[in-house]
């Protein structure tokens, strides 16, 4: 790995979520009938509730935009002083590490570098990346605005193998906070490319889904691609959907629909390796862009 709205529903059907290790629930399936036996039985969650968490952790993936942390960064810094905050050099680069109150009025609390990527050479992919990349372990805050930060991110563009642009994100749990607004953002990387024929676009990682009533829950994309030359109603790969405590495990055909029949916008969803019938959502959002992802 390289360094680094609301959908329309009553959300007050929704009971908020209680975090339950997917570990533990993954377990589950791997133990004999016999244990399977003594388990305490829950309550599978309405197939309206799955996907009212599944739609809006599909719509908020494709609505962050790491770019806006990077903007907000590069403005704290112009803000600088000469003492504050102190620079440090390593073999990497510079970077920052203090506690202290710019003359302009910037706090900084923790460490950060942000050094370009300005790829010379393919990576193993063949791709050549080129953009802004930060890792920043702290919180800055300029009057009303204030990011916290933990691990690296970046928004990258380049070309492939072939010629055509690529796009890759990275980001990391930030909360960036401007005035009462406060957006969080998920743990997860996206790869898209855009070719004269075709689009596609790839996601592998965890939405928390957050609501004026609190957590709905949680979606995990594992690994799925969305393109325009399979199944254009839904990706591939599998998710994994919490709400209220309980682990949906839902698989796609976008790569395998071959008709009508399987390329419908649903996934086979299971609790606890049981079947419990088709969850449903719509991924148009994910290619609605022309040029870039970025947009």
């Amino acid at each position: 790995m390289m360094f680094f709205w609301l959908f329309g529903c009553t959300i007050e059907t929704i009971t908020t979520y209680t975090h339950v290790s997917q570990r533990e629930e993954n377990a589950v399936a791997e133990q004999d009938t016999a244990y399977l036996g003594v388990l305490d039985p829950i309550e599978v969650p309405t197939q309206d509730d799955i996907e009212m968490v599944l739609q809006l952790g599909v719509e908020q993936v494709r609505s962050f935009r790491v770019g806006r942390i990077l903007d907000v960064y590069d403005t704290f810094l112009e803000l600088t002083d000469a003492t504050c905050p102190r620079w440090f050099n390593n073999p990497d680069g510079m970077y920052w590490a203090d506690t202290c109150t710019s003359e302009e009025g910037v706090q900084f609390d923790g460490f950060a570098t942000s050094i370009p990527l300005e790829g010379t050479e393919p990576d193993a992919y063949g791709n050549l990346f080129t953009g802004r990349q930060i890792h920043c372990e702290g919180s800055l805050q300029y009057a009303d605005t204030r990011l916290q930060c933990v691990g690296g991110i970046n928004e990258l563009t380049g070309v492939d193998g072939n010629g055509h642009d690529v796009f890759y994100t990275y980001s990391r749990p930030y909360v960036l906070t401007i005035d009462t607004e406060e957006i969080f953002y998920p743990d997860l990387e996206m790869w898209a490319v855009n070719a004269p024929t075709y689009k596609a676009i790839y996601y592998n990682g965890v939405q928390v889904i957050e609501s004026e009533i609190g957590t709905l829950g949680v979606v995990q994309f594992d690994e799925q691609t969305f393109s325009s030359v399979d199944c254009t109603k839904e990706p591939n790969g599998r998710q994994h959907i919490q709400v209220d405590g309980v682990w949906v495990y839902v698989e796609w055909q976008g790569d395998t629909a071959l008709d009508d029949s399987t390329c419908d916008g649903c996934g086979d969803g299971y609790v606890r390796g049981e079947p419990i019938g088709e969850v449903c959502a719509d991924f148009d959002s994910w290619l609605a862009w022309n040029d870039t992802p970025f947009d």
